[in-house]
């Protein structure tokens, strides 16, 4: 498969992905992992009735969490376990167990030498990450391709799933997208069916207008060519495994003023808030973040909106005991965050 790298774990990040013993088939998730395990989400699986085939084996995909962990209780407890530091159940692959890595930059940078003999799909993949990294101005192997490509499972009909890495690309390339899709050439803002196609497929528990609303106006999905294409945004780990710990302390709604939103374009997400007030759940002194490891609650407001979401209240204590409080998105199908 394509960017494949040497068996070592060590740099898997989001936007990885990795195979585990048996052909199952992660995500990786999150910059910082626990020394046993990489926290990853399972995304596909050997299955004589899976719709994608991968060196004649057919694979299913599998997408709602709730599926994930049934899965992964049934074929391997083991990578169902409850993290310390994290203070929930989490799935993760444990790092002996890993028999392929897979490198979204290496990948691309393979594509790129075989042109010629690559599928429709691919050769989009391809030619917008070359797009991108042209127009913002960044090296060659900058941006990755992650997804169903990636592990070659994907379909004529997949989307198109880039990965930027490193803080200054990603700004360029965010940068560069606005001026793409203000063009409106060979890419285009999400269509309103599409933007109402995405509230079915994610379950979302918001006023249906206001959702389609705010999804057209990211500039990290859209269509190229033609296909839909989802891009994150990846920043340097600054963390390290247990510099902080978290404690779950329930769900809340709140209405908060985003006052900060500079880390609102990467994965993980962060933004900065306060005037925060407590519609309903649990209440703490001094939230002043709300945060996401989902690809979906990016760019989801702006600095000076004032937000309404749902989701898990945390205390964040770093070394020297010193606590913070954050709204936690995407582990449960309830949460949400939406600019009013």
């Amino acid at each position: 498969m394509r960017g494949q790298k040497p068996l070592s774990v060590e740099g898997a990040v989001e936007g990885f992905y990795v195979e585990a013993v048996g052909g199952l088939i992660f995500t990786v998730k999150g910059l910082v992992h626990p020394p046993h395990a990489l926290i990853a989400f399972l995304r596909y699986m050997p299955s004589p009735g899976g719709e994608r085939v991968r060196g004649g084996v057919r694979y299913a995909r599998v997408y709602a969490f709730e599926e994930q962990f049934e899965a992964l209780r049934r074929l391997r407890p083991s990578y169902v376990f409850f993290d310390e530091v994290f203070d929930e159940v989490v799935q993760g692959v444990p790092r002996g167990d890993v028999v392929k890595v897979y490198d979204p930059r290496a990948a691309a940078l393979e594509m790129a030498k075989a042109r010629d003999e690559l599928p429709p799909l691919e050769r989009d993949a391809l030619d917008l990450v070359e797009l991108l990294e042209g127009e913002a101005g960044i090296p060659s192997g900058s941006v990755g391709i992650s997804g169903s490509i990636l592990v070659g499972l994907a379909t004529s009909s997949s989307d198109v799933d880039l990965i930027v890495y490193g803080e200054r690309s990603c700004l360029a390339v965010h940068e560069a997208l606005e001026e793409l899709l203000e063009k409106g050439d060979e890419l285009q803002r999400l269509s309103v069916e599409d933007a109402r196609r995405l509230y079915v497929e994610r379950g979302a528990k918001v006023p249906l207008e206001r959702y389609v609303e705010q999804e057209r106006r990211k500039v990290y999905q859209g269509r190229f060519r033609g296909r839909r294409f989802f891009i994150r945004f990846v920043k340097e780990a600054k963390e390290r495994y247990g510099d902080l710990r978290y404690r779950s302390l329930g769900r809340a709604e709140v209405v908060a003023r985003v006052v900060d939103a500079g880390g609102a374009m990467y994965t993980p997400c962060t933004y900065l808030v306060d005037d925060v007030e407590f519609v309903r759940g649990v209440e703490v002194e001094g939230l002043t973040e709300i945060a996401s490891f989902r690809g979906r609650f990016c760019d989801q407001a702006g600095e000076g909106e004032r937000v309404a979401a749902g989701g898990k209240v945390e205390a964040v204590i770093d070394a020297a005991g010193s606590i913070h409080y954050r709204l936690l998105l995407g582990g449960s199908a309830d949460d949400y965050l939406l600019a009013l």
